[in-house]
This record gives C-alpha cells, structure tokens and sequence, in this order.
C-alpha cells in the first residue's frame, strides 16, 4: 500500500506540538503562556486521532498482529518509563528504587508516559466491536485511507447506517466504561491510565470510524464544516462559560474536535504539494512512538532558566512562539534520530558511540540549570552510566521479545 503523505505529514505535525507544549511547560517554565493554551487545546486530540487512524482494527488484523503492537507499546512504557523515573529522582536504596516503580505503575500520567498505555487499552476495546453483528460481512476486509485523489462516499452508503448506528453505540459504551472505571476505583491508583483514557477515547476512535467510514473524504465534501470549525476553534477558546459542565465539554471535547477537523483538512488539500518543511513533518511522522519515548530523556538536556521570563515579559508573542518551536523541532528530530538508531540492529554499534561520546557535551553543563539539589547531585554520576547502558541494550532486547 502505498504511503499517504499527509498523514505522515499530519503525525509529525502533531508529535511537532505534542513536543512543544512539553518544551514550553517544562524546558521554559512557562506554564501561564497563552501559546501553551493554544497548544494544549488541540495536541493530544490530533495525535490521539491519528493514532486512531492508524489503528490495528481487531475485525480486520490478526491476534498475532495485536500481540506484535502491544508489545511495541507497553515495552517502552515499562523501560523509558520507568528509567525516566529513576533519572529524575535517583533513591538511595533498593528498597526506593522498588518504591519509585510501584509508584510509577500506579500513577496516572505515569511521569508523561500515559500515552502509551492508554494507547494499549484503546486497542484492546477494539475488540468489543467484534460485537457488531452487522460487521461480519467485513472481517476479512483489510480498510484502505481515502487518498486525495479518491472520490468521496457517504459513510451510510459505504458500510450501512444501522452498522455505524452499532458501532456509534459500542463506542459510547466503552468511554462509558473508562469514564465509571476510574471514577469508582482509579482516583488514586490508576494503572490502566483510566483517566486519560476517559479524556481521550473520543478522538481515538474518532480516528478508527474516520478511516473505516471514509469520514475524512466525506469532510471534504461538506466545506461547511470546515467553515464551521475554523470559526468555532477560537470562539471557544476564548469563550467564558460560567456553567462548568458545559464548559468541561466545550473545552475538551467540541473545541478539539473543531481544532482537529481544521488540521486535517488543512493536510488532506495539500496531498499532492510538497515543500521542505512538509517533508520533514513527514519524517517526524514516520518516527512518532521514538520521539514521544525519547523526548522527555532531551527534555532534561535542555532545560532553560529564563531570568525574568523575558520572552513573554516583553510582550514578544511571535519571538516567544518562534523560539519555542525551533527548540521543539530541535527536540524531536534529535529523539527521531536516536530511536530510529538504537531500534535498528545493524546501527547499534555506531548510536551507542554517538550516544556515550555525545550525551555527556549535552548533559553536564545543565546539571546547575536543573535545579537539582541533595542526592540527584551526589548520584548522578551513577546513574548516567546506568542510563546509558539500558538505553544501548534495549533495542536487542526488544528485538528478541518482537
């Protein structure tokens, strides 16, 4: 099949912001921003999305299939995680060390690495549509994206209403399900990452009905929505709604939503263009799953004390919004690059010398700007090399187990 450039296009744009809201929130400190308030109404929506997209959809892939994506998923959630939460706060015994990992497990966002579980749950619920007496006719139907070039169908003629209208149905019983699950036994322990799987399942299997529907074709088709929701987007972001139910949904469900049809629509035209920094999104989207395991571990290496926070004190929005994503596009083609060479067994050698030469130039004259104070201090030279030698040895590790 051959690749479709603006989804490519479109991951790496979203990883590109999932990236620079991490930067402007923990590389800057600049937690108050309203570009980081612009980012955050739309990031994670549009990689859920096209992670949704992009899904392996149980009716139409195999149970090995399945098990391959899984561990592909919780295999960096359990390593870059949990050695992210080691890094971060170092114990003084093994004793802390077992504690930081429990702690780790049970955390809701997991140190940031939520996605990935969250991600592994969203997959598994797709086998509740196996359900769907009306799909059995497609099982064996393997879903092609709509490309540009592609005529649009109307969804209902395409797989039938009453299948959409059961499909519609499973879906709102599964978010249904996250939503009770962590309301009445994940509000302090949270291992399935229940609370974002809540927020975020809209748009996931937003993402797998978009494909499996043909909805994206059928956006282009109805111009008013597009319309609608490049209006929409920033009413409401700058709407004040004094009832807080309605504001709950506005802000995480409609405002996304409009915020993602914009985007995708934006890409979808430009299918058949090309430009330099198209294809560098491109590249971005090819390697999504590296940089967002990656990115936290450059995060550390970053990290900026800005006196007086002058970017946004001078009331410089446009110098703050360039800096910002120049560092993020820094960020993630420097994640990009590590992980597509330490998951490629013939480059092991070569990335594991860069890594341990290079890491050192980038770490060790930040140790003062991280702030960090008592033990990290007196353990991090341990550490490092512990660090460094688990990132070296885990792309063969995982090669065995996939």
């Amino acid at each position: 099949m051959q690749r479709l450039n603006y989804i490519d296009r479109l991951k790496g744009f979203a990883i590109l912001t999932v990236v620079a809201g991490h930067v402007y929130l923990f590389g800057m400190d600049h937690s108050e921003s309203i570009w980081q308030d612009v980012i955050g109404s739309f990031h994670m929506p549009l990689f859920m999305y096209m992670s949704g997209y992009l899904a392996l959809t149980p009716p139409y892939k195999s149970v090995r299939g399945m098990r391959r994506k899984l561990l592909r998923l919780l295999c960096p959630l359990m390593f870059f995680g949990i050695l992210f939460s080691l890094v971060i706060s170092w114990p003084s015994s093994v004793a802390g060390v077992a504690e930081k990992i429990w702690a780790f497990l049970m955390a809701p966002a997991k140190n940031g690495y939520w996605y990935f579980m969250a991600l592994a749950v969203f997959y598994m619920s797709l086998y509740l549509f196996r359900l769907n007496p009306l799909s059995s006719s497609m099982r064996h139907m393997h879903e092609q994206p709509l490309s540009a070039d592609t005529p649009t169908h109307n969804a209902a003629v395409r797989l039938g209403l009453g299948e959409l209208a059961v499909d519609i149905t499973i879906a709102a019983v599964t978010w249904g399900l996250f939503l009770i699950g962590w309301k009445y036994t994940a509000q302090t322990n949270d291992p399935l990452c229940l609370l974002n799987c809540g927020n975020f399942y809209p748009f996931f299997i937003l993402g797998v009905f978009s494909r499996r529907y043909g909805l994206v074709g059928w956006l282009q088709s109805h111009n008013w929505l597009y319309t609608l929701s490049l209006i929409g987007w920033p009413l409401l972001f700058f709407a004040d709604i004094p009832i807080s139910l309605a504001d709950s949904i506005v802000r995480h469900i409609l405002m996304p939503f409009f915020a993602v049809a914009v985007f995708v629509t934006i890409f979808y035209k430009r299918e058949m263009s090309s430009s330099r920094v198209e294809d560098i999104l491109a590249y971005l989207g090819r390697h999504t799953l590296d940089i967002y395991a990656i990115h936290y571990f450059m995060l550390l290496m970053i990290r900026l004390s800005i006196d007086d926070r002058w970017l946004e004190d001078s009331g410089n929005l446009l110098l703050s919004i360039i800096f910002t994503m120049a560092l993020s596009l820094v960020v993630a083609l420097m994640s990009a690059l590590v992980g597509a060479g330490i998951t490629q067994k013939r480059y092991n050698k070569e990335i594991s010398t860069w890594w341990l030469t290079v890491m050192p130039v980038f770490v060790l004259p930040f140790v003062d700007a991280w702030g960090c104070q008592g033990y990290w201090v007196d353990y991090y030279h341990a550490t490092l090399p512990v660090s460094y030698s688990c990132l070296v040895c885990f792309p063969r590790m995982l090669a065995y187990l996939i």
